[in-house]
């Protein structure tokens, strides 16, 4: 039945199928009393990057302001404008 053959090998096995999926290798912890296992996924090979393009012009919209409790809200940039005409 080869039972006792196979005690004490289970870290041995979880170490090669990490090595066979080329994962990382896994971490073993002991805490208190309790066993922990830390399995990896593979790294990305590629690192994602921000696009580093410039905004050429501001995007424009033709929302009107909204309305709260009757009272129109603007924006600081209307604001200013509002303060630049008077």
């Amino acid at each position: 039945m080869d039972l006792i053959e196979q005690w004490g090998t289970g870290i041995q096995r979880i170490i090669n199928r990490a090595k066979e999926y080329e994962l990382p290798k896994p971490e073993f912890r002991e805490i208190g009393n309790t066993f922990r296992v830390n399995l990896y996924r593979k790294a990305d090979k590629k690192p994602i990057k921000a696009d580093k393009k410039p905004i050429k012009e501001p995007i424009k919209t033709d929302k009107k302001p909204i309305k709260a409790d009757g009272k129109s809200i603007i924006t600081s940039k209307q604001r200013k404008n509002l303060i630049e005409k008077t």
